[in-house]
């Protein structure tokens, strides 16, 4: 945890850059600093959610008293300028390294660290003191941008200083030479040639911005049709779309599956004296749906996977815990895939941080390939409900078998209201995420 409070703001009017994932705190610091440094790293304060979720808390990793860049003086401004140009400078080209390489996990690396060096404006941009009392600049609502049509990005980057060309040797003396009053003449129409020149792109320009104006919405019976008015965003909950979209995509697959399995009835005739009556064409297992006004049936299960009992009484049988919710990912080959849960506030449970957000990863299978099973199972158990969006994750960490992997998601609770999702990983898809909303 960071040592200090820097600032306290809000998220409303602001738009978040990226996914959470890349917009998390360890990502992007253990990034920068395994590859910059540690003076790079103390760039980025730390994001703490607050308990109601509507503010973040930054956290700056370094002692003294903050002072944001537009109320320093003039020569501090300077200083403090040059300081952030360079460190956001070496952060760019690390970026640009990690986009050039062809692993796809490199290149959102790179989308990440681009992102995190933008901010709403210079106000998020504050100075600490070390004890030498050099200036050290410190970044608060990093990756995020104000929530507008036309948001500015570039403001750290600006600060970056740019290569000065270097100027031709007497080309302003002002030497006299012979034949001077011709060239004067010749200037003179070259000077009208610009003149006309200037006067032709400024009309190419309005004209473009004419047609920006008209092409959307038409002109009709000679009256110019005003575009329509934005529709309202769908929630102003950070993280809410994307578990809507979700949903949606996992009713669409079981519609799907039930309107596959769905066959017509074949009506049987009543046999006329003296004959036998035909027997009745066996009919598939037909989904059952619920009468008017009674609860809905679960989803049907598929025949490989485990129900949400099943995998609880496997989660106790391997030693792990259970809780007020657990996120248990099975699969049924010996790869090695990760599981990482990241909260509401931000923390991230993995296999490297066990412990944290009230959580623990208490179960990691198949981390080496001797004692590697068939049907593995991991675990990450909470004791205490945060409500909010939490982020899901299976990694394939190490692939052993051929071909793409299943992996199945359980969201148990105490309560008995569990789900399960279900995903693939592979060689073009190592990772599979869902967003999942929690409520007490």
């Amino acid at each position: 945890m960071a040592r200090g409070p820097l600032v306290s703001t809000s998220t409303e009017g602001l738009r978040p850059l990226g996914t959470a994932a890349q917009r998390s705190f360890e990502l992007v610091t253990g990034t920068v600093a395994a590859t910059l440094g540690p003076e790079h790293a103390t760039l980025f304060a730390e994001p703490v959610a607050t308990d109601h979720g509507d503010r973040i808390d930054w956290y700056a990793a370094l002692p003294g008293e903050p002072v944001a860049l537009p109320d320093l003086p003039e020569d501090e401004q300077a200083v403090l300028r040059d300081r952030l140009g360079r460190l956001v400078a070496d952060i760019r080209a690390e970026a640009d390294t990690l986009a050039a390489s062809d692993d796809a996990q490199d290149q959102r690396l790179s989308e990440a660290l681009r992102n995190a060096i933008e901010v709403p404006d210079e106000t998020m941009v504050f100075a600490l003191r070390d004890e030498a009392g050099a200036l050290q600049p410190v970044l608060a609502h990093w990756a995020w941008l104000r929530d507008a049509q036309q948001s500015v990005r570039g403001v750290l980057t600006a600060m970056v200083p740019r290569p000065v060309a270097p100027t031709a040797q007497g080309a302003s003396t002002g030497q006299a030479t012979d034949g001077g009053s011709d060239e004067s003449r010749g200037g003179s129409a070259a000077w009208w040639w610009l003149i006309l020149l200037g006067w032709l792109l400024l009309a190419a320009l309005l004209a473009f911005i004419l047609y920006l104006v008209i092409a959307p919405c038409g002109l009709n019976g000679g009256r110019l049709i005003f575009c329509p008015a934005p529709e309202e965003a769908v929630s102003a909950i950070p993280g809410e779309r994307a578990v809507i979209e979700d949903e949606i995509a996992r009713l669409r697959r079981e519609l799907t599956l039930l309107d596959r399995s769905c066959q017509p009835t074949i009506p049987i005739l009543p046999a006329t004296p003296g004959e036998t009556a035909p027997e009745a064409p066996a009919q598939p297992n037909l989904p059952a749906f619920p009468a008017p006004g009674a609860a809905p049936a679960p989803a049907p299960q598929d025949d490989t996977s485990l129900t949400p009992e099943a995998v609880g009484r496997q989660l106790v049988e391997r030693g792990a815990r259970r809780g007020e919710l657990n996120f248990a990912l099975s699969w049924s080959t010996t790869d090695d895939i990760d599981l990482t849960v990241a909260c509401p506030t931000g923390q991230v449970l993995s296999h490297s941080n066990r412990s944290d957000c009230n959580g623990i990863y208490d179960l990691d299978a198949n981390v080496r390939r001797a004692e590697a099973v068939t049907d593995p199972v991991e675990n990450v158990v909470f004791d205490e409900v945060i409500e909010g969006v939490y982020q899901v994750r299976a990694l394939l960490k190490g692939n052993r078998t051929v071909g793409d992997k299943t992996v199945t998601l359980h969201v148990l609770r105490q309560d008995g209201r569990s789900q399960t999702y279900s995903g693939k990983v592979g060689d073009n898809a190592p990772e599979w995420a869902v967003n999942i909303s929690i409520s007490r």
